[in-house]
This record gives structure tokens, sequence and C-alpha cells, in this order.
């Protein structure tokens, strides 16, 4: 191994310097540059550093050639990725301050447009490999060095901010996504309002509900009239709010104004139809309910394989809808599946549901006296926490 990694260091100190001959290339497509790059990203993840050395030592030299039109944002990318590869691989951070002032060097030389580009990628691969600490020192390290440069901070706040929300640490996201709402004057019409609704997820997590509803509102008048699938995402969202803050009425009203203009077939019907399934079987309308849970339910399971991961938070509240529909015929087994999607919940990204899911078992409870047994009950205190 210890060869391997002399050969990966000195990857990446060529990747640094550019000094030393290398042969002469075509410019080479970007297909081919993604070609070397998926291969060195197969190679990495089986732990083959030097043959993934070998690929990026291919896409290094398409990258440099003079002809590449996008050589300083590829360079940025190439070295983020070794930077990645080598902390999940060899839990290694000694080059990290290297390698961080290289890539603020490649960033400074971009225009805004391909800076922002290139942010979006350093994310994607962030989630990929599921790897945010050099991500975020990079940030946090790009933040001072272009403290003048008000339009490339506000996409390095907001692309803070998502990559904190990815990852649940919503206080630092809420704070990142405030400092990139302060530069609307430097921003396009859309990107603002992308702050915003990440802005108003961000506050309900963190119960700020008039200040979600807020923020959700203000990203609709935006982009109402420009954006159809936009407004009518932040219609659902807006909802959301609505709802928590207990105004069922302005809730109902935005959700069916959704499902008014969505397809049949839009998945976006998806992200709603669990809420307002919810809303109707909580507030007593048990008939309209059943519906839409059925209507969710077909629309769950016609989901190509490839989908279904991005919609386990729906399956997730569907399965507690489920929970309230068996209550009413079976209110043990009812209860008990209430717990277990409560207790799912907690290591899910929906923490910001269980307080309603907690509150109707202790409402059963009263009403039915101990339907649990103590195990259950145990798992039941446990939720305390998450519903003060």
């Amino acid at each position: 191994m210890r060869t391997t990694c002399e050969k990966w260091a000195g990857q990446i100190a060529r990747a640094h310097g550019w000094g030393g001959k290398h042969r002469t290339c075509g410019a080479g497509s970007a297909c081919d540059k993604q070609v070397l790059l998926e291969r060195a990203a197969h190679h990495a993840e089986q732990g083959c550093l030097c043959q993934a050395a070998k690929a990026m030592n291919g896409y290094f030299r398409l990258v440099k050639c003079p002809q590449s039109a996008t050589r300083v944002a590829d360079l940025a990318i190439g070295v983020f990725l070794l930077g990645l590869w080598q902390e999940r691989l060899q839990r290694k951070q000694l080059l990290w301050p290297r390698k961080i002032g290289f890539l603020c060097a490649c960033l400074e030389k971009l225009s805004v447009h391909a800076f922002t580009q290139v942010l979006e990628q350093l994310y994607q691969h962030s989630k990929r490999y599921q790897s945010f600490v050099l991500l975020f020192a990079l940030l946090e390290r790009a933040v001072e060095r272009f403290a003048g440069q008000p339009g490339k901070l506000f996409q390095l706040w907001a692309k803070d901010s998502s990559a904190r929300y990815y990852v649940h640490d919503y206080q630092r996201g809420y704070e990142s996504s405030l400092r990139a709402l302060q530069y609307r004057d430097y921003a396009d019409e859309a990107a603002y309002s992308q702050v915003l609704v990440r802005h108003g997820n961000l506050c309900l997590q963190l119960k700020k509900y008039k200040e979600a509803l807020f923020s959700y509102l203000q990203g609709y008048h935006l982009r109402a009239n420009a954006d159809e699938s936009f407004a009518l995402a932040c219609k659902v969202n807006s909802g959301r709010a609505y709802f928590k803050l207990c105004d069922y009425e302005n809730a109902r009203k935005q959700w069916e104004e959704v499902l008014a203009k969505a397809a049949a077939n839009d998945e976006l019907r998806i992200h709603l139809l669990t809420d307002l399934t919810f809303l109707e079987l909580t507030r007593g309308d048990f008939a309209k309910g059943m519906n839409l849970y059925c209507e969710t339910e077909r629309m769950l399971s016609r989901l190509p394989q490839q989908k279904k991961e991005a919609y386990a938070s729906e399956a997730l509240l569907h399965e507690r809808n489920g929970a309230l529909i068996r209550y009413v015929t079976q209110p043990e087994q009812g209860m008990r599946q209430l717990l277990a999607t409560a207790c799912k919940m907690t290591k899910s990204p929906l923490k910001d549901e269980i307080f309603e899911t907690v509150y109707l078992m202790v409402v059963f409870l009263a009403k039915y006296g101990n339907i649990l047994g103590e195990e259950d009950l145990r798992k039941l205190e446990n939720l305390k926490e998450y519903i003060v």
C-alpha cells in the first residue's frame, strides 16, 4: 500500500504544480473526460487507488491541453475528487490546505456563471460519496477569499445552505440561507427563489412556521408567472406551513389547487397527497381521506425502482396514514403501527412530523386507556424529546 499511496500523493502534487513533461494530446471531449472520471471513481470506490490515479492522470492530461475550453473548471473538479476519495478511503486531510488553496485560486478565475456550475458539481460529488467535510472546508475558506464579490458570496452561502440541509444541520443551514438572502441584488430571480424555498424548508425543521410561510409565499410571487412547476411546489410547501400553524382551511386550499392543476400521473401529486390525506383523516373526513390514501398507494406502487428512494419520506408518511386507517377498526394494531412509524421518523428527515404522530397517540390513549404493552409505552416515552 505504501507504493500506491506514494503514487497517489505524487498525482496530487502534479495536480497542484502542473510541472514536468506530459504527452501531447487533443482537446478531448466532455464525454472523454466524463468517462475517465467515472473510471477513476469506480476504482476509488473499490479501493484500487493506483488504478484510480492512472485514470485521473489521463483526465488531467486532457484537461491541461491548451485547447480545453473549460480547463480551470475541470482542474478544480479533478482536484476536489482526489480530496474526496483520499478522505473517504485513507482518512487523510494533511494535504487539504493546499487543495483548498488551489481550488480557491481556480474559483477566482471563473465567471459567476461558471463558478455556480462548478459549485453545483462539487456538491453533487459530495452527495454521491456522502462526504461533506472537504466541501464545507472549501466553502468556509472561499467565503473569506471572496469577501468583496457579492455575486459569488450569494452562491457560496446558498450552496452551504443546501449542503447543511442535506446533512440535517438545520441551524447552520438556516444561518447560511439568511446570509445568502442578503445578496438579493446580485442573484437572478430563479436562484434567489430557490434559496427562499430552501430557507422555508429549514424554517419548517426548526419550527419557525411563520417565517417558513413568508419565504414560500415570497418565492411563489417571484416565479408564479415564469415557472408553473416551481409555483406549484411553493403551494405544496406553503400548505405545509399553514398546516403547522393549524390553519387547516388554507392548507387544504393550497393543496387542492395543486391537485386540480397537476396531471393525474404527475409525481408532484405524491408530495402533497400524503399531507392532504393526513389532514382529512385527522379532521374527520374519513371517506375523503381514504380516497386520497388509495390514490397515493397507486402512485407509489407505479414508481420505477430507481425513483423509490427519492420518495422514501412520502412512503413513510403514507405508512402513517395507513396506521390511522387501521386504527378505526383495529385500535391496538393501528397504535402499534403509528408507534413504529414514529420511531422510523427519528432516523429520517421527517423529525418535524413526529409531533403530530405522537400527539395523536396520546389522544388515542386518553380515549381508550392503555392499549399498549410496557415495551411500547417505553418507546413512546423515548419520543418525548421530539415534541417539546
